[in-house]
């Protein structure tokens, strides 16, 4: 990928450091520019990253003898390279096998995105499938945190996703790929503002917002954050309200808040997180592609290629049958609904919760395309009434479309 420069700021955490690069070594950015720039660390840090990756070829490593701050780091990183797209990822970090290209993808496909981020475990707004916790925001612990429950994470994703962009106002900085060009245009980061980081990933997308570009996440893509390794939870609630307090100075008070609730409120994301809400309950998760099944096993993710249609049984029964529409439809009864999924679409549903997560998948697929309700007299209210589950979306009738 040689059209993709990664810089990672690396203060301590030696051994989350490693790991984040070895699973950049592993994957599809594994020919990409990597500029690691070691920050003031102690002693055995930069001679450890030497011993380890100094003889890479596409890997530069740079030291700071004194800590300059991280925001001084990634702007030296975008001074110091010529490749169209650059990458600022936190060091605590693991990625999967496939992960730049997915990115990359959405910023090709539209010269008006100037950045794009993945979902995660910890990313604020950007957390799936919980976004509060005990006392602030979720890391949804335990999840994607090996290299194999990461891959699951990501096999899980692209099952619903539909290699989606979905576009937002401000992004979260553990992991994004910018346009070089875009950053250069609004002079790139601020380092006089936020020294040590903390604010420096929203003033760069209000300025880019403020330029006229766009910015969004890849919901296909899940990257694992370990968080608060570098300066530790305490410091890093400190750093923030400081990073705050300068942005609300620079953009006025309400700028962030505005643009945080826009966030929060995302509608795409919210579905995502209730569909794999279904998922990450079951205890073994195995996508499955098979479109002769007849019953649903519990705790399985089935995902079918159309065109076909299937009858989903409220107490897990499935039939599968052939079907010529080119577009999506659904149906109900009191127990049951059909769903036809035109060629070349897939559809899933978790076994555990057939009606609802298809439901939730159709609502998804209602952001992109009509999604015709040909019959729904007497589901809706049997299906509310026994399974707790209110239609998250207005499917528009065969009539309501036609007129």
């Amino acid at each position: 990928m040689k059209n993709l420069t990664i810089v990672i700021p690396v203060f301590n955490a030696l051994s989350e450091t490693k790991r984040c690069i070895h699973s950049i070594l592993n994957s599809d950015a594994k020919d990409a520019s990597l500029l690691l720039i070691n920050d003031g660390s102690l002693s055995g840090v930069q001679s450890a990253l030497l011993d380890e990756f100094g003889s890479v070829e596409n890997i530069s490593i740079f030291e700071s003898f004194r800590n300059r701050g991280y925001t001084a780091s990634v702007q030296f990183g975008l001074e110091n390279t010529n490749t169209k797209y650059l990458c600022i990822l936190n060091s605590d970090t693991m990625v999967p096998k496939v992960w730049a290209s997915k990115l990359i993808r959405h910023l090709d496909d539209n010269h008006f995105v100037a950045g794009v981020g993945p979902v995660s475990n910890a990313a604020s707004y950007q957390s799936v499938p919980l976004v509060k916790g005990d006392g602030g925001f979720s890391t949804n612990d335990n999840l994607g945190e090996d290299e194999a429950g990461l891959e699951n994470v990501n096999r899980v994703l692209s099952t619903f996703s539909k290699n989606s962009f979905v576009s937002v106002p401000i992004l979260n900085g553990f992991c994004t790929i910018f346009r070089t060009r875009s950053l250069l245009q609004i002079g790139g980061f601020d380092r006089k503002s936020f020294p040590v980081g903390y604010g420096e990933e929203n003033d760069v997308c209000i300025r880019l917002l403020g330029e006229g570009f766009l910015l969004g996440v890849s919901i296909d893509v899940f990257v694992f954050h370990e968080k608060s390794k570098s300066f530790g939870t305490e410091r890093k609630k400190k750093l923030s309200k400081e990073g705050r307090a300068t942005l609300d100075v620079k953009f006025g008070s309400n700028m962030l808040s505005d643009l945080s609730a826009k966030l929060k409120s995302c509608s795409e994301l919210d579905l995502l997180r209730l569909w794999l809400s279904f998922v990450f309950d079951l205890e073994d998760v195995n996508v499955l592609t098979n479109s002769k099944a007849k019953t649903l096993k519990e705790n399985k993710l089935y995902t079918f290629e159309g065109p076909l249609q299937l009858n989903i049984s409220a107490k897990g029964k499935l039939l599968v049958s052939q079907s010529d529409s080119e577009a999506f439809q659904v149906s109900g009864s009191t127990d049951a609904i059909d769903v036809v999924v035109p060629k070349g679409r897939t559809f899933s549903i978790v076994s555990d919760s057939p009606i609802e997560s298809a439901l939730v998948n159709l609502a998804y697929e209602s952001y992109f395309e009509v999604v015709s309700l040909t019959d729904w007299s007497g589901a809706f209210n049997s299906l509310e009434d026994t399974n707790q589950f209110k239609m998250p979306f207005k499917m528009l009738s065969l009539n309501e479309v036609e007129n």
